[in-house]
């Protein structure tokens, strides 16, 4: 059986191991926060870089088109034969070398 001043060393014991796991979680929990604001700010650049990869992916379809048609006015206005051809041959080249790659 315990005595009054064992029970009474224990529990001041335990209640400083209690302080102490309270300091830690506080400290945990703040690394958390921490580490919740960091993924909410890497998702709000995700989702911003997402939409100006969409915009540019737009902005280049349009610049293609534009490319193209000038391309193809330059052919049309072209006289000779055999450099209509090979302006042909060329454009086909570049249009169907077509980059996969993002």
């Amino acid at each position: 059986m315990m005595t009054k001043w064992e029970l009474k060393e224990q529990l001041e014991s335990l209640r400083e191991t209690n302080s102490k796991l309270t300091e830690a979680n506080l400290v945990i929990a703040k690394q958390l926060e921490n580490l919740w604001s960091e993924v909410g700010y890497k998702n709000d650049r995700v989702r911003d870089l997402t939409y100006e990869v969409s915009e540019l992916k737009t902005e280049n379809k349009q610049l293609k088109y534009k490319w193209k048609k000038c391309i193809a006015d330059k052919w049309t206005r072209s006289e000779d034969q055999e450099t209509k051809d090979a302006e042909l041959e060329r454009l086909h080249k570049i249009l169907n070398d077509e980059r996969t790659d993002n």
